[in-house]
């Protein structure tokens, strides 16, 4: 073998290296995907929430409602806000 080539041997050590690394890549991309996806639906239910109306949110004591706005009370009869 000639000085700077690479025998079969260290050819297939860094195959596999660089396998490992793409999988490693793979993996980490893919559930930074998945938390990016997830704080997005959360987001998405937050602003659902405050554009909601008092009525369409479920409660069981004033504080529940007053959460989102401090006006609203709960009717406790039907376990919804009122505003």
């Amino acid at each position: 073998m000639k000085k700077g080539q690479l025998s079969a041997e260290m050819l297939i050590v860094l195959v596999l290296l660089l396998g490992i690394v793409f999988i490693v890549y793979s993996q980490l991309s893919s559930n930074v995907k998945k938390v990016g996806a997830a704080t997005e639906g959360k987001t998405q239910a937050i602003i659902n929430m405050t554009a909601a109306s008092p009525s369409d949110i479920s409660c069981y004591t004033d504080q529940d409602c007053q959460k989102i706005d401090e006006s609203w009370t709960c009717d406790t009869n039907v376990g919804k806000c009122q505003g």
